[in-house]
């Protein structure tokens, strides 16, 4: 800790006395400038500060202070303030954050005649949570006082072990206080011991405790327990219900031969007819959220047709949603039967969940049903069905969802987007496996409909077509609309290796930004020569982002098919767009990158000097890749750069090369550095290189 002259721990100590809270805490914060005998004092006494803000600043500089061990009598001390609160809980956090450091003075006031100083000690055992403890912990719970008890019954659940299983479970049985015995119940609900439950039968006769018993007997294997459970299942309070449930869950979602046996047994015993079933389905529209968590479970596992309704009504609950379908999926074709029934009853949101489900579930039946649903009344059912089919991959749907997709093409609205985007990606899925049903179901309608059902078409051959649909997508160039010629000749590059390339060069010239672009693309997957002369034009055009698309694709192409012969003419381009400056040079860049070598490096040496610092960055990154060690002399100027993040990647650049030579460099950089990033980043390049 700093020190501060006589006046300003003057003007401190008074701000610690203002009125106003804020002025207050600022104090609080500014207290560790004081020696640690001055400021832990301080830092104590503001615990007790009527406000929160101010204790809570006092905490958290306490709890970072390492001479903070020196407080801890004081803070106990604090724990007996019954008229302050405040100061107490806030005293209780400080100890608990000051970890094992604190059992020795919370040993001894577990012994104090005060009853509340006692509870505190053992709650603040409890947060720190050291194994310590326990020996002390297991003599509070003779503590005359039932809080005190019950405190460090709960306490063991924390921090015990299998040796405290039967203390606790003597204090279930002979402890006079309920509340007591209700706090053993669930440390060893919490320690998972498996009790026996003629150890617990005592217990489960009381209505208080009978819930917690429940809850306990789920880490039990055993089938008393099971039947104990399968009983509270059928009758009596609503929380034991639902402690039994989810016991019951727990015991079957264990794996192994036992508790398969014991899974068996929950089948046969809960019927459709039954309270338990009934009561699990209330459990799944009605309860909290770990009830019906826990009925979902149950119910997919006993998997009764009955349950569907219930469990999708539940799904509409975005906590819920996946553990529901996953449930109903597990129960298999059992599903459709009560869906197909209840389909047109459903409320929209439960028919979404129902598509969602049969999407998972193949099946001719499911089919049948999602096929229905692509004519609901209702938009997201029709999408959400449209994205099932597709699930399925079956060609039974090619003609409905082609027409979903020109009946949602003609639609202006959000919905009709929807619809289109899943009837689009359900008949890009179905093609993936069978491509000359789906095309040939779009070519009946193709040149009939209107713009947005030609661009979808042509977006869905491209995505699942071969060779066999070049001359489709060929036609589909000269198309009115740029969008669906764009699409069209999106499609060519992803069908062929040897696309047409008059229609392409065509479309290089067309009044289209997007279109001339996306030729640009479909150009680099042929390797014939001239390609290069094709995008060498592009790169002259008068559009900047048409230039730009153009070089990075002559670099894709060079790449990809290994030109080596056009480097010289892709590398003069590149010159010039770096000369320019703007988003030709930074694409220029890319393509210098992507190509590497020295003569690439020493080319973008040019942009160096640019004004713009993304585009001096791009550079110095191209540098660092691809420079001999030696050139790497060039990036020493912009240690001094004016901005902070070129100054950054020079030092990183430099550091990952190991250019030692640099040191002294940027050691005088390190001098006049003031952003904190950029120093942090000379800290972590000297560190590799000296």
């Amino acid at each position: 800790m700093s020190q501060v002259d006589r006046e300003q721990q003057g003007h401190l100590l008074s701000d610690l006395r203002s009125s106003d809270e804020e002025v207050r805490r600022l104090a609080v914060e500014r207290l560790t400038m004081l020696p640690p005998n001055e400021a832990i004092p301080a830092l104590v006494a503001q615990l007790a500060d009527p406000s929160w803000r101010v204790r809570k600043a006092a905490i958290e500089r306490l709890s970072e202070t390492p001479e903070t061990s020196a407080a801890i009598p004081a803070l106990v001390e604090a724990l007996a303030d019954g008229e302050n609160p405040g100061r107490r809980n806030a005293a209780l956090e400080t100890l608990t954050r000051c970890g094992s450091s604190a059992l020795p003075a919370l040993f001894e006031a577990c012994q104090v005649p005060d009853i509340d100083v006692r509870k505190q000690a053992v709650d603040a055992l409890a947060g720190i949570g050291d194994p310590a403890a326990i020996p002390q912990l297991l003599h509070v719970l003779s503590d005359p006082d039932p809080n005190v008890r019950g405190a460090g019954a709960e306490a063991l659940g924390c921090v015990g072990n299998e040796d405290c299983h039967p203390v606790l479970l003597r204090l279930v049985s002979a402890d006079p206080e309920v509340l007591v015995r209700l706090y053993a119940l669930r440390a060893l609900d919490r320690l998972e011991a498996q009790v026996d439950t003629d150890a617990l039968r005592s217990a489960s006769e009381d209505s208080l405790l009978r819930a917690a018993v429940y809850s306990l007997l789920g880490h039990n294997d055993e089938s008393d327990s099971v039947q104990v459970l399968l009983k509270g299942l059928e009758s009596g309070g609503r929380s034991a219900r639902e402690a039994a449930l989810q016991a019951l869950v727990r015991i079957c979602a264990r794996t192994g031969v036992e508790n398969e046996a014991r899974e068996s047994e929950v089948k046969q015993a809960i019927g459709p007819e039954g309270e338990s079933f009934a009561f699990a389905k209330t459990q799944v529209l009605n309860g909290d959220l770990p009830a019906k968590l826990a009925a979902v479970q149950l119910l997919g596992m006993l998997g009764y047709p009955e349950a569907v309704s219930p469990m999708l009504g539940a799904a509409s609950d975005e906590a819920l949603t996946e553990v529901v379908l996953a449930a109903l999926e597990s129960m298999g074709e059992a599903v459709v039967p009560p869906i197909e029934a209840d389909f047109d009853e459903l409320p929209p949101e439960e028919r979404r969940m129902a598509c969602r489900m049969l999407g998972a579930a193949p099946g001719e039946a499911g089919r049948g049903v999602l096929l229905r649903a692509l004519a609901d009344t209702d938009h997201e059912v029709r999408a959400d069905a449209a994205r099932a089919l597709g699930q399925h991959r079956a060609l039974e749907p090619v003609t409905a969802l082609v027409s979903l997709l020109s009946a949602a093409a003609r639609e202006t609205g959000d919905w009709g987007s929807e619809e289109l985007a899943a009837s689009t990606a359900a008949l890009q899925d179905i093609g993936a496996d069978d491509s000359a049903p789906v095309v040939e179901a779009l070519e009946i309608l193709l040149f009939r409909e209107g713009e947005n059902f030609r661009q979808a078409a042509a977006g869905v051959i491209g995505a699942i077509g071969d060779s066999r649909q070049l001359e489709v997508l060929t036609r589909l160039t000269a198309d009115p609309s740029p969008a669906v010629r764009r699409a069209a000749v999106e499609g060519i590059a992803s069908v062929s290796t040897e696309p047409p390339l008059e229609t392409l060069r065509l479309a290089l010239a067309d009044e289209d930004l997007r279109v001339r672009i996306g030729a640009a693309y479909a150009l680099t997957v042929s390797p014939d020569p001239s390609v290069m002369s094709d995008l060498a034009l592009l790169a002259s055009d008068q559009d900047e982002r048409a230039r730009s698309a153009a070089l990075r694709a002559l670099g894709r192409w060079a790449a990809q098919h290994r030109m080596e012969e056009a480097r010289p003419q892709i590398l003069e381009l590149v010159s010039a767009a770096i000369r320019g400056g703007g988003t030709p040079a930074m694409a220029g860049l890319e393509v210098l990158d992507r190509l590497g070598g020295g003569s690439a490096a020493t080319l973008a040496t040019a942009a160096l000097g640019a004004d713009d610092a993304e585009l001096v960055m791009a550079a110095i990154v191209c540098i660092g890749r691809h420079a001999e060690t030696l050139a790497l002399t060039e990036l020493l100027p912009l240690l001094t750069h004016e901005h902070w993040a070129v100054r950054a990647q020079v030092v990183d650049v430099l550091g990952e090369r190991r250019s030692r030579t640099a040191v002294p460099a940027i050691l005088r950089c390190l001098e006049a550095e003031t952003d904190e990033f950029v120093r942090r980043a000379i800290f972590s390049a000297l560190d590799i290189l000296e």
